[in-house]
């Protein structure tokens, strides 16, 4: 169930991504806004001026993508996938071979010497079958080109795609950490995918990759927000929505942080700049050893 909870100057959502999807199409979703409020309402989300911007020619063509996924963005991260996999290949463990009393092929010298442990199967690989929590913040600036945040975010899906590969089960939060004016903050996160669920990767690329995620979904919740709160975080065309922090410490407690955060660092622009991009953070993560 989706919650979006008010503490004082603390502002924060938290929910799936089709419920995040369904409260940024309800500009009433608070029960509070007041037919006043409603005048001068910001309307980046939901207006058709900035479709080159977010990607998306409408709030409801974001929708439909978050609820079905963004073919196209997968089918690119697909088409970047065989070559991120032999850039990741190289640093992934081996396998490493072990003598069990059961396993997949007869050890002859122990068998013959008489020992129970004759049959040589493939040991567990330390850091294997992790649980991972990742969080990708698509908090970004204005000026940053829907291009760029896209690459970002499909090095972010590739890191998820290849820890899922790997026999790590990942929970994956996709998250906004704004400032506001007077010491207001808004804390964003969308869980995408628990530990247990299958990788759907057409909504994983379009939550991390896409341009829309940010520009219309997030904004059109915060775009429900009541008059006053909208103001801390100048919710208008003209003035922002607030103002992205890189800096998850100061708006999650310490059992909310995840074990790899991804944020606004990454400028990666080619495939071979996504895939060592890709490789430092499983390496940050723990899963492949350091240089």
């Amino acid at each position: 169930m989706a919650h979006l909870t008010k503490d004082g100057k603390a502002y924060r959502f938290t929910g799936t991504l089709t419920e995040h999807a369904e409260r940024a199409m309800d500009r009433e979703a608070l029960g509070k806004l007041k037919p006043e409020d409603m005048e001068n309402l910001a309307s980046d989300s939901r207006g058709p001026e900035r479709t080159e911007w977010s990607m998306t020619g409408s709030l409801q063509e974001a929708l439909d993508l978050a609820r079905n996924g963004w073919a196209e963005g997968a089918k690119r991260l697909s088409d970047l996938r065989d070559g991120l996999m032999d850039r990741v290949g190289q640093v992934m463990p081996e396998e490493v071979y072990m003598r069990d009393v059961s396993g997949f092929e007869v050890d002859v010298s122990a068998y013959l010497a008489g020992e129970p442990e004759h049959m040589i199967t493939t040991a567990s690989v330390p850091g294997r079958e992790r649980q991972i929590h990742v969080m990708l913040n698509v908090g970004t600036s204005a000026h940053r080109s829907p291009e760029s945040m896209m690459m970002r975010g499909l090095m972010a899906a590739g890191v998820v795609d290849a820890l899922e590969s790997m026999g790590h089960r990942v929970t994956l939060d996709v998250a906004t950490f704004l400032y506001g004016n007077n010491d207001a903050t808004l804390t964003h996160i969308v869980n995408i995918k628990r530990a247990e669920d299958p990788l759907d990767l057409e909504r994983t690329v379009f939550a991390c990759a896409h341009p829309s995620m940010l520009r219309r979904l997030t904004f059109g919740v915060m775009e429900s927000m009541d008059k006053t709160r909208r103001k801390w975080f100048r919710v208008s065309m003209s003035s922002g929505y607030g103002s992205p922090s890189d800096q998850p410490e100061y708006f999650l407690s310490p059992d909310e942080m995840p074990d790899l955060y991804i944020g606004n660092a990454s400028k990666a622009e080619t495939l071979e700049e996504v895939a060592d991009e890709v490789v430092r953070y499983l390496r940050e993560s723990g899963v492949v050893e350091a240089d």
